[in-house]
């Protein structure tokens, strides 16, 4: 495996997939992209830059908000009662099955009209996909994205699709909020409550998410790279992904980390059940009971998750000075 993927190389996952397919295997998203979901995002240094090139024109009243903030969505004031909130938002699979990463993609990009406090409305799919693997596919993607927004009480009117050997799906979300009732990422005051959804920084390692099934090759290069491979045990049992080769990972210098995928894992954030729980899967796949010590489990949830975001010495371990 090269450190860079020629056009080629991106497309033979798809003939792999199709020849799958054929003999009646399930198709695997995931094993489509060579980044998963937020991570495939270019940084906020790089999307500033970019932005800069816009040539900034007289304001204008009514944008309540813009882009200077990087918030969730732009604003922009209708009347004194009604202000429209509009947000883009899709990536590569994070799932294997298409209709789950439908519904995942489309809760991704509506849950940035409720971060804006407003309300979902109308939506535009957004599709980037290999007509190769077929419309049954592509529907059952969009099916899944129509049905999460339904459950939000918004009606998917329509979108637009390209062509592209890496499967790409979101939506485009218009949402409506009260100009006084805005909720933006700036603003904090001191006893404000923050309530934290997800763990943090699981967009960085997205791309590792798929670590269930990869060769010896890929593990020195992901190794050598840096890369952490995040396990999330619970949801890999419910979406039957397969059992991540922690031991073997350890063994090759990769840093492990615990996470937990939320309604993925049953809606469940419990890191110390998924610390028990990636401790048996170790022990119960390679038939050695001592595979993955308790320290080690432990660690994954705690040191090695500091490692991931380059906070080790920060946190992640019980010593003074550390948060």
């Amino acid at each position: 495996m090269s450190d860079e993927l020629t056009s080629c190389e991106i497309a033979a996952p798809i003939a792999a997939a199709l020849a799958a397919m054929a003999k009646g295997e399930p198709l695997r998203l995931t094993k489509l992209s060579t980044k998963g979901g937020c991570s495939a995002k270019w940084s906020p240094a790089q999307l500033q830059e970019i932005l800069s090139h816009i040539t900034p024109h007289d304001p204008d009243p009514n944008l309540l908000q813009g882009f200077s903030s990087s918030d969730d969505a732009a604003v922009y004031k209708l009347t004194d009662d009604i202000a429209v909130v509009l947000t883009t938002d899709f990536f590569t699979p994070v799932v294997d099955d298409p209709y789950d990463f439908g519904r995942v993609a489309a809760a991704n990009a509506i849950s940035d009209v409720y971060a804006m406090g407003a309300k979902p409305v109308v939506a535009l799919n957004l599709m980037a996909f290999p007509s190769t693997l077929g419309p049954d596919v592509a529907g059952e993607v969009v099916r899944g994205g129509a049905d999460k927004a339904w459950e939000a009480g918004t009606l998917v009117v329509g979108g637009h699709t390209i062509e592209d050997d890496e499967p790409k799906y979101g939506l485009a979300v218009m949402g409506v909020v009260h100009p006084d009732r805005i909720v933006r990422n700036y603003g904090a005051k001191p006893g404000d409550a923050l309530y934290l959804t997800k763990t943090l920084g699981t967009g960085v390692m997205a791309a590792a998410h798929k670590i269930g099934l990869v060769s010896d090759e890929d593990m020195d290069l992901f190794a050598r790279r840096g890369v952490t491979a995040v396990h999330c045990p619970n949801s890999n049992l419910k979406l039957a992904s397969g059992i991540a080769p922690v031991r073997k990972m350890l063994d090759k210098g990769m840093n492990v980390a615990l996470g937990t995928d939320g309604v993925s894992s049953s809606n469940n954030a419990d890191l110390f059940e998924a610390v028990k729980l990636a401790a048996l899967l170790s022990n119960g796949s390679t038939l050695d009971p001592t595979s993955l010590t308790a320290q080690e489990a432990l660690k994954l949830a705690t040191i090695n998750g500091a490692k991931a975001q380059g906070r080790e010495n920060e946190c992640g371990m019980i010593a003074p000075g550390l948060d």
